[in-house]
């Protein structure tokens, strides 16, 4: 935003964080708000368009690739069940559904692995198979760098 020439682009930044807590309207807002603003502040709509398609591909590859795919290997939920989550949770509970979407679909699949009768269901809604993981999972297909290094004391 700073390159196109917006003012505040800190503001608007911290607006687009804000606004992608909710995972799709949130986009929305995050996208189109400051592209429209853009438009009251520019002359012509070459400066806005530039904007709009930057947040456009931005906003697409963050909410609908990276973070579904940080969500479901941290944890341990397909990313496809995050987006399902969303729509599952966001009918009857509204935005706050949306908002905590992610995280009561992982508190019922915790709550699912804890019975013998419901744990195929947990199994089925994870994302590598297995419930209870006992390797680290990477989010990257590099090497595993561990959290806590060895001292060698």
């Amino acid at each position: 935003m700073a390159l196109v020439g917006l003012s505040q682009p800190i503001f608007w930044a911290f607006l687009i964080f804000a606004a992608s807590y909710a995972p799709v309207v949130g986009d929305v807002v995050a996208i189109f708000v400051p592209a429209l603003c853009s438009v009251m502040v520019f002359e012509g709509f070459g400066k806005p368009l530039i904007l709009l398609s930057a947040l456009l591909v931005i906003g697409f590859v963050v909410g609908k690739i990276i973070q579904p795919r940080m969500q479901g290997v941290r944890l341990n939920l397909d990313p496809v069940l995050v987006h399902m989550s969303l729509a599952f949770w966001g009918m009857p509970m509204g935005a706050t559904g949306a908002f905590l979407s992610t995280l009561l679909t992982a508190a019922a699949m915790a709550m699912l692995a804890q019975f013998k009768t419901t744990r195929w269901l947990d199994v089925l809604l994870s994302n590598d198979g297995n419930p209870y993981p006992t390797k680290p999972r990477r989010i990257l297909r590099r090497k595993c760098v561990p959290v806590w290094p060895e001292t060698g004391n």
